[in-house]
């Protein structure tokens, strides 16, 4: 690729790398067969901001910067086009796409799209944590749909560029942008 790679993961069964550039691209790579790349997925008008596997690695989600949310099937990554109600039956390994039904509410009104930077849902699948423009951490119910309220943490003095769960959802990470920082946080039920 000529272009940064923002977003790279593995599948849930360990056979897949996808690693997502700013050339619109996610590459599929065979684990085991040495890193060969197997397929190419395609269609992003922009560049790739997240990927997230269902459980059985069989399907792959990608957001870009142009607030696309498309889906792809493993191992080629052919482009597919889920009904609503089997993207509602997905189960996903990792949540961390901005965009979807079950994250809608993490956007605040009026807002241009670029605000939420960074989603991930704990592995209990209880909490979704966000990272936004304005320096906060914010903690969601999982699902969030429009009209969620959630707690609110200030911190980083800009924009938060990164927010993870450890294995165990006690802490999480958040990483800012403007003031290069990471912080930790002790998540409390």
């Amino acid at each position: 690729r000529k272009e940064a790679i923002h977003e790279y993961k593995f599948a849930p069964d360990g056979k897949y790398l996808a690693v997502g550039s700013h050339d619109n691209f996610v590459d599929i790579y065979n684990v085991p067969a040495g890193f060969k790349r197997e397929g190419r997925a395609s269609g992003s008008s922009s560049y790739i901001t997240h990927v997230d596997f269902t459980e059985d690695s069989e399907v792959f989600v990608t957001n870009s910067g142009a607030y696309e949310q498309l889906f792809y099937a493993l191992p080629k990554a052919n482009r597919i086009t889920p009904t609503k109600k089997a993207i509602a039956e997905f189960k996903w390994a990792t949540l961390t796409s901005v965009l979807g039904d079950e994250v809608q509410g993490v956007w605040p009104p009026g807002s241009d799209g670029t605000d939420v930077n960074a989603l991930d849902r704990s592995h209990d699948q209880d909490v979704i944590a966000t990272g936004d423009d304005f320096g906060f951490v914010k903690l969601y119910s999982y699902p969030a749909p429009l009209g969620t309220q959630p707690r609110q943490f200030p911190g980083h003095s800009a924009h938060v560029t990164n927010v993870r769960f450890s294995a165990d959802d006690s802490t999480l990470i958040s990483t800012g942008g403007g003031d290069r920082c990471v912080f930790q946080w002790k998540v409390r039920s």
